[in-house]
């Protein structure tokens, strides 16, 4: 097989590799978001739910920087 068609294959896993985590942070940033809005608005488990965001908040965070 000629290389030179191997390197956008492994490109492309280069940057499913290093965009996946990503990705899933940033579905579970939104779906926690998401939580504590439902709770909040719900009148139950808010510091719950806002805990919760703010901690991964932080994580996305430190992760980012």
């Amino acid at each position: 097989m000629n290389p030179t068609t191997n390197v956008p294959i492994i490109c492309w896993w280069l940057v499913a590799g290093a965009g996946l985590p990503f990705v899933t942070l940033l579905m579970a940033h939104w779906h926690v978001s998401v939580l504590a809005k439902y709770r909040y608005s719900n009148g139950r488990q808010a510091p719950a739910g806002q805990k919760n965001a703010h901690t991964l908040n932080r994580a996305l965070t430190i992760y980012l920087h």
